[in-house]
């Protein structure tokens, strides 16, 4: 990255975001799991217009049928 004129620590968060976004645009997953991991999917994929109708459910993986079947107390997390 280079310089920055970040003046704030959200500043500079949001500048390191957006070089992984451009530096791993091509890289499966990492920038899913970034704006996962900091709290910002749902503003970011549900301002896109070909996510429509957005749901938090995207949000989720699915809990393997095999641990389902172990564990008759789990049940599938919402939407799948």
């Amino acid at each position: 990255m280079g310089n920055t004129t970040a003046a704030s620590k959200e500043e500079l968060l949001d500048a390191v975001m957006q070089e992984r976004a451009v530096e791993f645009f091509a890289e499966w997953g990492h920038r899913w799991f970034d704006l996962k991991r900091t709290g910002r999917a749902t503003s970011v994929l549900g301002a896109l217009l070909h996510k429509q109708p957005w749901s938090n459910n995207a949000l989720l993986m699915p809990i393997p049928s095999a641990e389902i079947q172990r564990n008759p107390r789990l049940t599938p997390n919402p939407g799948y």
